[in-house]
């Protein structure tokens, strides 16, 4: 399952996870703030990172710009294509960019 989604300045996909499906998160252009579970790093145009399935991330663009990305999800998932649990209101995951 592939998405193309773009993330306008101050826009965030918060704390969730797969629990079935692994993610590819490939930048197309801008930057993110991407989370892999308690890990932070700033991924720009043609970084990319692997999520394996269940496990906990985030991504937030904090620049003035736009930020393109391309996500996939295997293996599909249900009639969407994918499934998410959101995990943005739950400690730890509340709390952690605070912490940052």
């Amino acid at each position: 399952m592939t998405v193309e989604a773009t993330f306008l300045p101050g826009k965030s996909h918060a704390f969730h996870r797969h629990p079935n499906q692994e993610e590819v998160i490939y930048v197309l252009d801008g930057e993110l703030e991407q989370w892999v579970e308690h890990e932070r790093r700033l991924l720009r145009a043609g970084d990319a990172v692997v999520i394996p399935a269940a496990v906990v991330h985030a991504s937030y663009n904090e620049s003035d710009r736009p930020a393109r990305i391309l996500a996939v999800l295997s293996p599909c998932v249900g009639e969407e294509g994918y499934e998410v649990e959101d995990l943005a209101h739950e400690e730890p995951w509340r709390s952690l960019r605070d912490g940052a």
